[in-house]
């Protein structure tokens, strides 16, 4: 079969179906205004194709040609140069166009066709998607340097998670409970999109965490040890919030009876990140000060821990939705060790973070004082997240706003916004 015969099927069901409904995602959708290549990068259903998806019936409606493919389609397989030449071709005959493939690193010269591409300037803007960030490796960064801007898209914010859900809060007392009641299927039941649409979540989830472990990490990097990488990722996300160091991640696997070795968890780490599963957090400090100390292990959806293990740890779950809330809005984080103790995130220039379920008598010192060090050291605003608790603390002349982790999650609604400090 000849590769116009392999395409012609597929774009011409595009043709006939157009893009599915979807939902829209809090994103700057100005990056297609934009003459830049726009790579999108993030965990496997997070919602990458939904935004592709949407953005092509916006694009549609205002006239505009678009061009969808999805690379891990077996109908376009093999994905050769003969096969990409094709599909731009196909492009240029509709005039200027919005050129999408979604899961693009299933072509690995995908960043050299791309540049020749763009700096032809045929007047076709090009859009991909990639569930591993192999898709943004030095050599194809280099390749694109001032041709491509990217997007990380994780599962949903909060804000999205409730607007899924059709509810949108106007600062309401009244509304307090119906938040909480779904701040609590947020932490519980994480936030990829169609999990959130569900009312039985735990088949679908198990069904991401069974894609993720044997397509994204046993098959794509032909893992052999697979009983070592299935056990691995049942102690990180069984842990997380927690540090995490090599010698703990081997006596757990010992306790099972499994030897592994420090360059397997090294390497297995590595991919972990490169899948957008996890992040890793080191603490703050000159490079070797830092490497001294364990990093701290964070899951890109806390519902996939739902599926490794029955084992809940609150303060650490609530710390990581935290943590996920800055790293979504692109802040760069640290943990923070001090003469007082430690301090949970340091979102650098920022804020001194610290979470605690619930403030009380009993660990009030011991979650205060490290913090007012950090924040009078560093230069930032202290602020302590709670499950529910809403106060603001006075502490050797600086003002510690204590917030509902509910409420932090929401400030990126005008209604809700508030200073922090």
């Amino acid at each position: 079969m000849s590769v116009r015969e392999r395409l012609r099927p597929v774009l011409r069901e595009w043709d006939v179906l157009g893009p599915p409904p979807a939902k829209p995602r809090r994103v700057d959708h100005r990056v297609l205004k934009l003459p830049h290549i726009v790579d999108v990068v993030g965990v496997r259903r997070a919602g990458k194709t939904y935004l592709l998806y949407y953005w092509a019936k916006r694009l549609m409606d205002e006239g505009e040609n678009v061009i969808y493919l999805n690379f891990e389609d077996r109908r376009l397989h093999p994905l050769d140069w003969d096969l990409i030449e094709e599909v731009e071709r196909q492009a240029l005959l509709k005039g200027r166009t919005y050129l999408m493939l979604d899961e693009v690193q299933e072509f690995p010269e995908w960043g050299r066709w791309a540049r020749s591409l763009y700096d032809r300037r045929r007047g076709v803007k090009l859009i991909v998607t990639g569930s591993t960030s192999r898709i943004l490796q030095p050599e194809i960064s280099s390749l694109l340097t001032g041709r491509h801007v990217t997007l990380k898209l994780f599962p949903l914010s909060f804000l999205e998670f409730i607007t899924f859900k059709e509810v949108q809060p106007k600062g309401l007392p009244e509304e307090e409970s119906l938040l909480m009641n779904l701040f609590d299927e947020y932490l519980r039941w994480g936030a990829f999109p169609e999990v959130t649409l569900l009312a039985e979540k735990g088949l679908l989830l198990r069904s991401y965490y069974e894609d993720i472990l044997y397509r994204d990490l046993v098959g794509r990097f032909r893992i052999r040890e697979v009983q070592i990488m299935e056990n691995f990722l049942k102690y990180l996300l069984t842990n997380v919030g927690r540090p995490f160091s090599i010698r703990r991640a081997k006596n757990f696997l010992a306790s099972y009876g499994i030897s592994a070795s420090t360059r397997t968890i090294l390497r297995y780490t590595g991919m972990l990140e490169e899948i957008f599963l996890f992040f890793f957090v080191q603490a703050y400090g000159k490079v070797k000060d830092a490497l001294r100390h364990p990093r701290k292990a964070y899951t890109v959806d806390l519902g996939l821990k739902r599926v490794a293990t029955t084992k809940e740890d609150r303060g650490a779950e609530l710390e990581n939705l935290i943590f996920l809330h800055f790293k979504r809005n692109g802040e760069e984080i640290r943990y923070w060790k001090g003469d007082k103790g430690e301090v949970d995130l340091l979102v650098m220039g920022k804020y001194a973070v610290q979470v605690t379920w619930e403030l009380t008598s009993d660990n009030e010192r011991r979650e205060l004082a490290p913090l007012v060090e950090c924040a009078k050291r560093e230069g930032v605003k202290p602020l302590l997240v709670t499950y529910e608790q809403e106060d603001v603390i006075e502490r050797e002349g600086m003002k510690i706003r204590v917030i509902p982790a509910y409420k932090l999650l929401l400030e990126g609604n005008d209604v809700l916004k508030g200073g922090v400090g």
